[in-house]
């Protein structure tokens, strides 16, 4: 048996918004195409999770929509850990379980967010020439300069290069998170 790389095993861990076609969303709700839009907080037993897995199954032949959808379940609320026990069901809270879900995730994206390695911090600097490339202010005139997301983490921005500039912390930090084109 092959053991997992460091790599598969983070993959495997990471907390998720997407399986195949269903997506979570911040309001609690499980989407499918505009197909579904199942309430998550309105789930609160054994029962009602099976309701929707047949009625999926029912309505989509579709093994992959199905197997995709029973594992979005699987995640958000832990079946095994927090709704049964050996064939005993356990009362439990759909709102509760899929908002821990959401402050997991986003835990997840804000940790995702904040680490951008100081090689390529210092990449950044060094080919926006140490200025700032809104004001050209610079570090030898005192100016106190960031790296800069171009498109916001928080509206699907990247730490790749070409998403990365250099400001200074007035620009920065007036901007906020708006996309500036």
């Amino acid at each position: 048996m092959r053991l997992a790389t460091p790599e598969e095993w983070a993959e495997a861990c990471r907390v998720k918004d997407q399986w195949g076609p269903w997506r979570f969303k911040e309001n609690l709700v499980l989407i499918n195409d505009a197909e579904y839009d199942i309430d998550l907080e309105k789930i609160n037993s054994n029962s009602e999770m099976l309701d929707w897995i047949f009625q999926v199954s029912h309505k989509r032949q579709d093994i992959y929509c199905v197997k995709s959808f029973v594992n979005a379940l699987d995640d958000i609320f832990g079946p095994q850990r927090n709704c049964c026990s050996w064939g005993q069901d356990k009362s439990f809270s759909g709102s509760k379980l899929a908002k821990e879900y959401r402050s997991k995730l986003k835990a997840q994206r804000q940790k995702t967010r904040s680490y951008l390695k100081p090689s390529l911090r210092f990449k950044i600097l060094h080919r926006d020439h140490y200025r700032c490339q809104t004001c050209g202010a610079s570090a030898a005139s005192g100016a106190d300069l960031h790296v800069d997301h171009i498109l916001p983490i928080s509206k699907g921005g990247t730490n790749e290069e070409s998403n990365l500039r250099v400001l200074c912390s007035e620009c920065n930090i007036g901007r906020g998170n708006r996309y500036d084109t």
